[in-house]
Order: structure tokens, then sequence, then C-alpha cells
């Protein structure tokens, strides 16, 4: 814990072989498109969404002493194919 919050890392290396963290973040998850287009690349988004998965399971760990009606196990996550459509 530091000034206050708790840090998730992305937990992976830098530049892996099916594009995940291909920017080298070590502190979150980054992003690029280019100047004209405000395209974002299918595999920045797809590094987002395995940080959102390692933030919701630390986060349902963590609130395991909580009551039962936060049911964050039941948090629907986009898939591939559903990030490459949107």
């Amino acid at each position: 814990m530091q000034h206050g919050m708790i840090w998730v890392g992305l937990g992976e290396l830098p530049a892996q072989e099916n594009g995940i963290n291909r920017l080298g973040s070590w502190a979150g998850v980054m992003a690029e498109s280019e100047q004209d287009s405000p395209e974002i690349e299918l595999n920045d988004k797809l590094t987002g969404e395995v940080l959102g998965k390692r933030i919701a399971r630390l986060s349902l760990k963590l609130s395991k002493s909580q009551p039962e009606h936060l049911e964050t196990d039941k948090i629907p996550f986009p898939t591939s194919q559903e990030l490459e459509t949107a």
C-alpha cells in the first residue's frame, strides 16, 4: 500500500508474443493511436482487459470478508472478439 492506495501491476512482461503489453508499461495500461485516427490497437485493448481481470480478481479476494451481496465474481468481461468490434 502506498499513499492509501493498493497498486495493482499488469503482471505481464513487455512485448509478449500474444501482443499483451506491447508498449512495455510497468505501472498500468498504455495505449497508442495515430494522430489522425482515434483507433486504438487491439493488443492495447487486450492489455486493458488483462489488467481489468487482474484488478477484479484482487478485489474479489479482498472482499471475501465483506457481505455476500457484493458478488463481484459475476462481473461480465468482454471477450477479445467483442473488443474487436468496439
